[in-house]
């Protein structure tokens, strides 16, 4: 006599339970996601207070920065002295490595985010990092410049921007707001989001800008 294997299903309930318990990991994998998000700008944001407590401490021990940190023994990567007007980055560089080497701040070419750091002193050639006097220049604020700025380039979403912003200066707004540059958040506080070339002009459509100034 021959038997016959019946295979049994799953049932509705359990088909249930499985879709739950699939529902609480993914859940759980996106919180874990937006948690380690908010940390990166948290992060980011606290190194900003860090940068200017730097600064105030080298200046406040050695003199002016941008004087030891790129007219003096200050090479930028490769050995090449920093001498053109327009070589921010390098000034930049230049001295962060002077801040670092003295131990006023940690060595990091990156913030948390994954962009560079630019550390810029307003000026032209002789005395900046610039060529210009135009650091995040807004006339219709005050200040109209920032003296000392630090930058972060490469931010790749408007939630990341928004996130820093927001930790700086507070602003609840949001990239739906119609922008004008004398008027939006995002020109006139103590982060600017500045036009990505040149670090000099407050952009009134951050939605299209990856660089924020923040004054120190």
């Amino acid at each position: 006599m021959q038997t016959q294997n019946k295979q049994k299903g799953f049932t509705l309930i359990e088909i249930a339970i499985v879709l739950v318990i699939i529902g609480l990991l993914l859940g759980g994998v996106l919180k874990g996601q937006e948690l380690i998000k908010s940390a990166k700008v948290k992060a980011a944001a606290g190194d900003v207070n860090a940068y200017s407590v730097a600064l105030i401490g080298y200046q406040d021990r050695y003199g002016d920065l941008f004087t030891n940190g790129t007219k003096t023994d200050a090479y930028i990567a490769g050995g090449t002295p920093v001498t053109t007007a327009t070589d921010t980055e390098g000034k930049s560089t230049a001295m962060l490595n002077e801040l670092s080497a003295r131990g006023f701040i940690s060595a990091k070419t990156q913030h948390a985010l994954g962009g560079e750091i630019v550390l810029i002193k307003n000026g032209v050639f002789t005395d900046g990092t610039l060529g210009s006097t135009d650091l995040a220049r807004n006339d219709s604020t005050e200040p109209k410049t920032f003296n000392w700025a630090v930058c972060y380039t490469g931010i790749n979403t408007e939630e990341d921007l928004q996130g820093l912003i927001r930790a700086i200066d507070g602003s609840s707004v949001d990239f739906t707001t119609t922008f004008a540059v004398t008027t939006s958040p995002y020109v006139t506080g103590r982060a600017r989001v500045v036009d990505a070339t040149d670090y000099d002009t407050p952009t009134s459509a951050p939605e299209d800008e990856t660089v924020v100034c923040f004054e120190i």
